[in-house]
C-alpha cells in the first residue's frame, strides 16, 4: 500500500511529464507504478480493498497520454522510466471499467489504450505487420510478443462492453498473437528469425529473447486464454503434464544470470512475477488438489515474517498482493475482467474497509491422506461447491463480481472425490456479459490461423538446398511463391531451391488467412570453415561457427543476435581456406558496450600455417579499451600482410579480471566478436 503514491501538493499542483507544473482537478495525481507486475493481481486487489482510489490510478493514466501520446510503462516518480516491457496500464483500466468502477472518461481511456497499443516503437510496429516480433529487430521478443497479445485482449474486452464492435474485432484478433511464436516440435514459445526458430533451443536458458526469464517460466504466459493453449499443447491431458515437468524439473536455470529468479520450484520462479498464476492452472485440467499442494507451500514457505522472509523483490505491492489473495482462497489468473480462480483459503475471516467476508472451512480429521500424503486438517482438497449465500451449482465459474461487494459468507465445501474446476468473482457489476459465462472462449469467427514456420532450411547456403514448411495447427495448408508473387503454390512436399530467393508464405484453414511470412535465402560463396577452441555463449541467437565468417555483419544491436560470445575464455578460431591463398589484410571486428560488460579484447594475435598444426604469429595488437566508455562501439582490429596461408588463426583474450575502474570489478569480462575478415 506504500505505491502507487500522491504526487501533487495539496492544493493540487503537481509536475507532469511533460516537466511542467499542471493542477489535477477532480482527481489526485498518482505516480510510481510497477505495471509491469502490479496489473497482475495488485491492482486487482485494489479494486476490491480500495476501489476508490482506482479511478485517481485511472485518471493519472489519462493524464500521463495527454502530455505524452501514450499510456504509463514504469512511472517512477513524475518520469517515464521505459523500464520492463509491455503497456500494462491497458489491463488495469479495461480491469477497472468492466467492474463498473466510475469517475474517468471511458472514451478518453480507450483512445489512450489504442493509441498506446498502435505505437510503432518497442518492437510494436512489427508486432501488428508480422503478428509477432522477429527476435532480430527488437530485443526481449518473446515475451513482448505474448504481453502484447495480452494487452490487446483487454482493449478487445472493453471495446466490446461499451459497443465498439469493429474495435473489439481488430483486437481480439490481436491478442492471439502468440500462436505465431509457439514451436509444436518443443511445446514451447520461441524467438524466430527469418521465420525460423531459433536453434539451438533449451527452455532454462535465460536469454535476451525473454524478460527476466527463459522459455519455461513463460510457457504458460497466456492468461487471457488458457483454453486455447490446453488445446495447442494437445489436451488437458498433455497440459498436465506440462505443468507436472514444470514444477518438477531442476531449480537450475542456464545462461546468463537474474538475480529476479529466486523461490524455485522445479522452474517456478516465484520471486519474479511471469510465474505467479501457474500453480491455479491445474484448476483447468480437473486437478485442483495439485494447484492447492502448490499454492500452500508457496504461502508457507516463501512468506515469513523474518528480514529475509520475502523470496523476492516485493515490486510494489505485486509479491504481497499474490499473499493477500491466495490466502484468501482466490486469485486472477487473467487478472482483467473480475474472474477469480479458486485455490486454498488459510484465513477464517476477512475485513476490507466496511465490507466483511466469513470463510467457513469445513472439519477434516489429520488422519486423512491423498495420495498417500498426510494433510493438513481441511487443505488441499479438490473443491466440488462454492457457497456465497445460496448454493451455486457446480460449474466452471459464473458469479459476478458484485455477489459479495457488500459483505457475506463464502462457504467452501470441499471433498475427495469430486475433481470440479471452479471459479468465483466479486465486485460492483459488470459491463459485459461476455465475462460471466462459464466459458470464455473467441467467437470462431474471430479465431486466427497460426503463421507457418521453416522447419528446414538456412539463411545462408551454397550452392541447393530443401525448404521444409509447418504449421502449428496440423489441419491447415500452406500456400507459397519462390518468385515474390502472391502465394498460390499449395505445399505438399520441400521445396529444393538453387540460388537466392525470396519466400512468400501463409497457412489457411476454413476460408481464413494467417499473416503472411517472407523469409529470404542467400546463396553465399564466402564462407570458409571455423573450428572455435572454446564454444560461444549459447544465450545468445548467432551461434552457429560458420557466421563468423559468412559475410553478414552483426549489427550495433548485439542483443539481437548477429554476434558471438565468449565470457571470460579467449576466442580461438581456425580458419580453413581450404587451399595456399594469397592475402593483404586479416581483421577481427568487435563491439564493446561496457554498461553490459561486454569490452574490446585485451590482447589478439595473428597466426598463419600451411599444414594446421605449425603456426607462425604475424601480429598482434592490445586495443585500447578506455574506461567507463558511454554507449556501443564497433570496431574492425587488422594487419595488413602481404602473405600466404592456408589456414590462418586468431586468438582474442578478454579483459580478465574486469578492473576496478569498472562497476564489474573482479567479474568475467565479454568478447563479442563477427566477423573474421580474410582479403
Amino acid at each position: 500500500m506504500i505505491h502507487p503514491s500522491v504526487w501533487q501538493d495539496v492544493n493540487g499542483d503537481y509536475r507532469g511529464l511533460d516537466n511542467k507544473v499542471h493542477n489535477a482537478k477532480g482527481f489526485a495525481y498518482h505516480s510510481i507504478f510497477s505495471l509491469w507486475d502490479t496489473y497482475r493481481a495488485a491492482h486487482p486487489l485494489y479494486t476490491i480493498v480500495c476501489p476508490e482510489k482506482v479511478s485517481d490510478f485511472v485518471n493519472s493514466f489519462i493524464d500521463d497520454f495527454e502530455k505524452t501520446g501514450h499510456l504509463p510503462m514504469w512511472n517512477f516518480p513524475g518520469n517515464e522510466t521505459w523500464c520492463m516491457i509491455g503497456n500494462h496500464a491497458i489491463p488495469v483500466i479495461a480491469d477497472a471499467y468492466l467492474k463498473n468502477i466510475k469517475g474517468f472518461d471511458a472514451e478518453k481511456a480507450l483512445k489512450a489504450m489504442i493509441a498506446t497499443a498502435n505505437r510503432d516503437s518497442l518492437g510494436l510496429k512489427q508486432y501488428r505487420e508480422n503478428g509477432y516480433i522477429p527476435a532480430n529487430t527488437e530485443g526481449e521478443s518473446v515475451s513482448k510478443t505474448l504481453e502484447y497479445a495480452y494487452d490487446d485482449y483487454c482493449i478487445a474486452q472493453m471495446a466490446k462492453a461499451m459497443g465498439h464492435d469493429d474495435i473489439y474485432k481488430t483486437f481480439i484478433q490481436r491478442s492471439q498473437n502468440w500462436k505465431n511464436i509457439f514451436n509444436p516440435k518443443t511445446g514451447f514459445f520461441q524467438a524466430k528469425m527469418n521465420e525460423t526458430f531459433v536453434e539451438p533451443f533449451e527452455p532454462r536458458e535465460v536469454n535476451f529473447h525473454f524478460t527476466e526469464g527463459n522459455a519455461w517460466q513463460y510457457a504458460f504466459a497466456v492468461q487471457h486464454d488458457i483454453e486455447g493453449l490446453i488445446e495447442m499443447l494437445g489436451g488437458k491431458e498433455a497440459f498436465e503434464a506440462k505443468l507436472d515437468a514444470f514444477f518438477n524439473d531442476k531449480s537450475q536455470t542456464t545462461g546468463r544470470d537474474q538475480v529476479d529468479l529466486t523461490g524455485l520450484i522445479g522452474q517456478y520462479a516465484h520471486g519474479n512475477e511471469p510465474s505467479h498464476h501457474i500453480a491455479y492452472l491445474y484448476n483447468y485440467v480437473g486437478k485442483p488438489q495439485k494447484a492447492q499442494r502448490l499454492i500452500r507451500q508457496i504461502l508457507t514457505e516463501f512468506y515469513k515474517n523474518a528480514p529475509d522472509g520475502l523470496i523476492g523483490n516485493e515490486d510494489c505491492g505485486q509479491m504481497s498482493a499474490w499473499y493477500v489473495l491466495s490466502s484468501m482462497g482466490f486469485y486472477p489468473v487473467n487478472p482483467c475482467g473480475g474472474r477469480y480462480e479458486l485455490g486454498m483459503q488459510v484465513v477464517k475471516n476477512v475485513k476490507m474497509g466496511t465490507t466483511s467476508w466469513n470463510f467457513l472451512r469445513p472439519k477434516f480429521s489429520d488422519e486423512m491422506t491423498y495420495d498417500g500424503c498426510l494433510l493438513d486438517f481441511d487443505i488441499i482438497v479438490p473443491i466440488s461447491e462454492v457457497k456465497i449465500g445460496k448454493k451455486i451449482e457446480k460449474t466452471y465459474g459464473d458469479i459476478g463480481y458484485a455477489t459479495v461487494s457488500n459483505g457475506t459468507s463464502i462457504d467452501f465445501q470441499k471433498d475427495f472425490l469430486d475433481k470440479t474446476h471452479t471459479t468465483i468473482s466479486f465486485g460492483g457489476g459488470y459491463k459485459s456479459d461476455s465475462l460471466v459465462k462459464a466459458k470464455i472462449r473467441w467467437d470462431s469467427l474471430f479465431s486466427i490461423v497460426p503463421m507457418p514456420y521453416i522447419a528446414k532450411g538456412n539463411k545462408l547456403f551454397k550452392d541447393k538446398q530443401t525448404i521444409a514448411l509447418a504449421c502449428a495447427d496440423k489441419n491447415a495448408d500452406i500456400y507459397y511463391s519462390t518468385n515474390g508473387s502472391t502465394p498460390s503454390l499449395k505445399y505438399t512436399q520441400p521445396i529444393d531451391i538453387q540460388g537466392s530467393i525470396t519466400l512468400r508464405f501463409f497457412s489457411k484453414k476454413d476460408n481464413k488467412q494467417s499473416n503472411e511470412a517472407k523469409a529470404v535465402f542467400k546463396e553465399s560463396n564466402y564462407g570458409f570453415n571455423v573450428q572455435l577452441k572454446n564454444p560461444p555463449a549459447p544465450q545468445y541467437s548467432s551461434n552457429s561457427d560458420h557466421l563468423l565468417a559468412d559475410g553478414e555483419r552483426g549489427s550495433e544491436h548485439w542483443q539481437l543476435g548477429g554476434w558471438q560470445g565468449f565470457e571470460g575464455v579467449d576466442l580461438e578460431a581456425v580458419i580453413d581456406l581450404k587451399e595456399i591463398k594469397s592475402f593483404k589484410r586479416l581483421a577481427l571486428s568487435c563491439i564493446q558496450d561496457q554498461n553490459a560488460w561486454i569490452f574490446f579484447p585485451s590482447d589478439i594475435q595473428f597466426f598463419i600455417s600451411e599444414n594446421g598444426h605449425d603456426f607462425t604469429e604475424i601480429g598482434r595488437l592490445s586495443p585500447e579499451i578506455g574506461q567507463n566508455t558511454e554507449g556501443v562501439q564497433m570496431q574492425e582490429f587488422d594487419i595488413l600482410s602481404n602473405g600466404k596461408a592456408r589456414y590462418v588463426k586468431i586468438v582474442a583474450k578478454p579483459l580478465a579480471p574486469i578492473p576496478a575502474w569498472h562497476k564489474g570489478a573482479g567479474g568475467k569480462g565479454w568478447i563479442f566478436v563477427d566477423e573474421i575478415i580474410v582479403e
